[in-house]
């Protein structure tokens, strides 16, 4: 918006009054209205701070501010330097599979068990999943809809194990209610490991034979030290296209996203991307 210094402080400052979702929430769909709401709060910070309107100048560090708010002891040093210098946007990542974060290490070691234990998935007598404080609080919990499966361990298990795939179809409410998978989650078990890393996870199998079988991941596909590739990505806008039955021209998307930075008019490029049915609802309104 072109917005000079004083403009920039008193956008940051109003977003700062409209921040925040909670842990609470992780399983239901208000989880999804607080992320998009953040979106739409920033840009909404900017409009009202294009309009004129102003914000305490030290909103984030002061006294009473927004570091205060979400935490008794703020690291401001941590915040400030580097400004300008270093970015937080180029530490993010794309994930693979439409679960939480912290539960694609559990995805990759039963993706990985599953290539030892064949299909003797009717011998599986329990399933541990070994992982951090964090790992436990966000998905040690019962599996009711398909809502409670993207944040469970039981679940994620089920989908690498059984299933040997974990992509939307399989957090779907059809493939979750499914009996066999509703079986194998009851065999899980969860347990703390002070020396596994957030985003790490053990995964044990035992098998009616006695015999145990164990994968170990400390960096899951898509994390900064295993990034997904190229492939990977064009993989998986082809899938989320055919999934949301979308008449959008994946290929045409990708030729147009590796051509970017060659383009004089994005904007008309992204006009040439839509598809004819959304051309004319633009039109018509």
């Amino acid at each position: 918006m072109g917005l000079p210094a004083e403009g920039i402080a008193n956008a940051i400052g109003l977003a700062a009054s409209q921040s925040a979702g909670n842990v609470e929430n992780l399983p239901s769909a208000a989880k999804n209205v607080s992320v998009g709401n953040a979106a739409r709060n920033g840009l909404f910070a900017a409009l009202l701070a294009e309009q004129g309107y102003e914000a305490a100048p030290h909103a984030i560090e002061g006294p009473l501010g927004w570091a205060r708010t979400m935490g008794d002891e703020p690291d401001i040093a941590r915040l400030l330097d580097g400004l300008g210098k270093t970015f937080e946007i180029a530490k993010n990542t794309y994930k693979p599979y439409p679960a939480g974060i912290v539960f694609h290490a559990v995805i990759d070691a039963c993706l990985q068990l599953r290539e030892r234990i064949g299909q003797r998935f009717d011998q599986i007598d329990t399933v541990t999943v070994q992982g951090s404080t964090l790992l436990l609080a966000r998905g040690d919990r019962p599996v009711n809809n398909e809502r409670d499966a993207r944040v469970s361990i039981h679940h994620c298990v089920a989908c690498g194990l059984l299933l040997g795939r974990a992509g939307v179809a399989e957090f779907a409410r059809e493939t979750v209610v499914r009996p066999d998978i509703v079986q194998l989650r009851q065999k899980v078990r969860a347990e703390w490991d002070d020396g596994m890393p957030d985003g790490a996870a053990r995964a044990t199998v035992r098998l009616s034979s006695g015999e145990v079988f164990t994968e170990t991941v400390i960096s899951p596909r898509g994390s900064r030290a295993a990034p997904l590739e190229d492939r990977d990505l064009e993989a998986k806008l082809r899938e989320s296209v055919r999934t949301g039955q979308s008449n959008w021209d994946a290929d045409g998307v990708i030729d147009a996203v590796w051509r970017l930075d060659a383009v004089a008019d994005v904007a008309e490029l992204l006009r040439s991307l839509r598809p004819p049915s959304a051309m004319r609802r633009t039109t018509s309104n």
